[in-house]
């Protein structure tokens, strides 16, 4: 099997499954690591065959997948260690009132 083949069954299983993923709400969380797993494929398949716009969009499918991760994934994590709140204008609001803010409880 042919590299270019090999990507085009990359694209193929990772982009389906990423898509099912993202329809399932338990799943959901899946899907972007699904989505990042395709796009080395995707760059590459564009680049060898001279697609510019298809390797233009690759990078924003692949930031939309990260900020899928940074969603799911990383945020929860960050958030529920934070030692002092943020300095959006909820918790500023939630810290003038004496209550706790909202990402600290």
């Amino acid at each position: 099997m042919t590299l270019a083949a090999l990507a085009q069954v990359a694209i193929a299983f990772t982009g389906l499954t990423a898509v099912f993923l993202t329809q399932t709400p338990r799943w959901a969380r899946w899907a972007c690591w699904f989505g990042l797993a395709g796009e080395p494929a995707w760059f590459y398949s564009a680049w060898t065959a001279h697609q510019w716009g298809i390797f233009t969009l690759a990078f924003l499918y692949t930031f939309a997948w990260g900020k899928g991760v940074w969603t799911y994934w990383l945020a929860p994590y960050m958030l529920r260690y934070r030692t002092r709140p943020c300095s959006c204008i909820e918790c500023r609001y939630e810290v003038s009132q004496g209550r706790k803010p909202y990402n600290m409880r």
